[in-house]
């Protein structure tokens, strides 16, 4: 025989009901815990480039160093010439890596094989005063570069690893180049624009609008992207970098400035507090916090590095030590 439900039960299950379909799609729902290791202390991040989980490239002040152990330890640093200032690098390969280094009025090309062990000066950009220059690598081959002097900005181009740099065109003033292939280029404008070109250098064009870009990545194999702007809001596209739609405001106050994605669907943005994850390409998100950390509002995380879908790289600031770490953090 059919007997009614209690009236306290229907009321909560109609609760549970409304509240859910109130929920915002980008509300945090969840908090968790990350443990942590600290891989090494005392590591002034200004920049570091990774070739892989491994291998490491960084740039203190105009000093430069190699890591073959995840960061633990770093080898002497040096700079290939002095009285200039390295403004751009890149490592394509283990024992191969490249600095672009400005003077007054040009920028020169400097190429180790052997992990800072040799430097040859490769070739001279004749750029003229305020020089801006953003590179990135393809494989060791080929670099491309943007560089800015009296002449405007122009994108160049080099197919026999360094060797001779032809010009492929002039373009915007854009810096922080990223080649995704040897046509498809992504670069930021001074006013904080993504611009982003399909014929290597020579369309590019504003695809983010009016949003300030702090920093942003591409994943070509599944052509989706990620960028987080100057207020810490969280963007993605999902149809390989031509439109960018707002995924989450970051609702409880993180800061978020530095974001890295993985072709898993693992998303990771991190400011100052707990560091937001997302494992759907920016559908949902959690934030998670470093196991054991009291004041971690404190902390300042100055990049971050997904090496794999539950191991991600950060460097940040530990304001108890009053010093730079680098910590490899472990997803659930």
């Amino acid at each position: 025989m059919f007997k009614p439900l209690p009236i306290c039960f229907l009321l909560l299950v109609s609760s549970f009901l409304f509240l859910h379909s109130c929920k915002k799609d980008d509300e945090i729902i969840e908090y968790h815990v990350m443990d942590f290791d600290v891989v090494n202390n005392e590591v002034d991040v200004d920049a570091i480039k990774w070739y892989d989980d491994l291998h490491a490239m960084r740039l203190r002040y105009d000093l430069l160093s190699f890591t073959s152990d995840g960061g633990v330890t770093w080898s002497t640093e040096w700079t290939p010439s002095g009285n200039r200032d390295v403004i751009a690098m890149v490592y394509p390969q283990v024992d191969t890596a490249y600095v672009f280094m400005q003077d007054v009025s040009d920028v020169d090309v400097y190429r180790t094989e052997n992990r800072g062990g040799a430097w040859t000066l490769l070739y001279t950009f004749q750029t003229g005063t305020n020089t801006i220059v953003g590179a990135s690598a393809r494989t060791g081959k080929k670099i491309f570069c943007i560089t800015e002097g009296s002449n405007g900005y122009k994108v160049f181009r080099t197919l026999n690893a360094g060797t001779t740099w032809p010009a492929i065109n002039s373009c915007n003033p854009l810096f922080d180049l990223h080649a995704v292939t040897d046509s498809l280029f992504f670069a930021v404008s001074s006013s904080r624009d993504l611009y982003r070109s399909t014929l290597a250098g020579s369309n590019f064009t504003n695809v983010t609008g009016t949003i300030d870009v702090s920093k942003y990545v591409i994943l070509p194999s599944v052509q989706k992207g990620f960028l987080v702007d100057l207020y810490g809001r969280i963007y993605a596209s999902h149809d390989y970098g031509i439109t960018w739609n707002n995924v989450l405001d970051d609702p409880a106050g993180a800061s978020v400035a530095v974001i890295d994605a993985h072709p898993s669907g693992l998303v990771f943005a991190a400011g100052s507090g707990a560091p937001l994850v997302s494992r759907d390409f920016g559908a949902t998100w959690d934030y998670f916090h470093l196991e054991g950390v009291v004041d971690e509002v404190d902390y300042r995380y100055r990049f971050v590095r997904i090496i794999d879908q539950s191991t991600v790289v950060c460097g940040i600031f530990d304001p108890n030590d009053r010093d730079d770490k680098i910590i490899k953090c472990h997803l659930p």
